[in-house]
């Protein structure tokens, strides 16, 4: 038996159907019994790199099947598998894109590791989130933040990029709501750190987001997060106002 998978307008495999090895051309064949467009595939990958599947993608610079890009920077090899920008060390790793780097996949304190209870998935899907991975939430001329979801829990980190002495306040107000508007959706606590780390030792901390100075935060803790690096992390307690 032969295999065709059907293509969108993006090169998206839509479907695989089997079709008798004995066609002539198969891939016309498909097209006039199904529409669309067709390209043959190898249940074996003896070709067009592997088998296709739906939501693979067929790259036409290199005649295959190719799995998504899974971040902007990473590019095809030439086994048509998708890279890093810089090799992955030993060890468990995993790559942050807005850092361009790999870093240690890190257990957080003890305090964290529990579960909580699952997250409402409404929640999850309106920010877009993925299990320890960080989604950028806002990122503008004054300040950026992300959020990760880590073991049900949300950890808030940002940067700010105006920290003036006369912007201060309005900054602060500003991340303030942000938070604000996060806990509001997933009704629960918000553990919120600085993208930097160690702000006392690190001469980048100036330009550290110092959630601790926003009214409502407790429960300081150590935790090594996302980054890779090691954070003290304060708990903003949910308020209905």
């Amino acid at each position: 038996m032969a295999h065709y998978a059907e293509l969108d307008d993006n090169n998206v495999v839509v479907r695989v159907v089997v079709m008798s090895d004995d066609l002539q051309d198969g891939e016309k064949e498909c097209a006039h019994l199904y529409g669309g467009r067709w390209k043959q595939t190898s249940y074996n990958g003896n070709f067009r790199a592997r088998y296709a599947s739906p939501g693979m993608l067929y790259n036409t610079q290199h005649d295959a099947f190719v799995y998504p890009q899974p971040y902007p920077s990473w590019t095809l090899d030439q086994a048509c598998e998708w890279i890093a920008p810089i090799p992955k060390p030993e060890g468990k790793h995993r790559w942050v894109e807005s850092l361009l780097r790999w870093i240690p996949i890190c257990t957080p304190t003890t305090s964290l590791t529990i579960e909580d209870e699952p997250l409402p998935q409404s929640f999850v899907q309106r920010y877009g989130l993925v299990e320890s991975t960080i989604v950028p939430i806002r990122s503008d001329s004054v300040f950026a933040l992300g959020l990760e979801m880590t073991n049900n829990r949300i950890f808030c980190h940002g940067v700010v990029h105006e920290w003036q002495a006369e912007t201060r306040a309005r900054v602060l107000a500003e991340i303030s709501r942000a938070l604000d508007q996060v806990q509001n959706d997933c009704q629960r606590d918000v553990y919120a750190y600085s993208t930097y780390g160690d702000e006392e030792n690190n001469p980048l901390s100036g330009k550290t987001l110092h959630f601790s100075e926003l009214v409502g935060f407790s429960d300081s803790m150590k935790a090594v997060l996302a980054d890779g690096l090691e954070h003290t992390i304060t708990i903003r307690r949910y308020v209905q106002r």
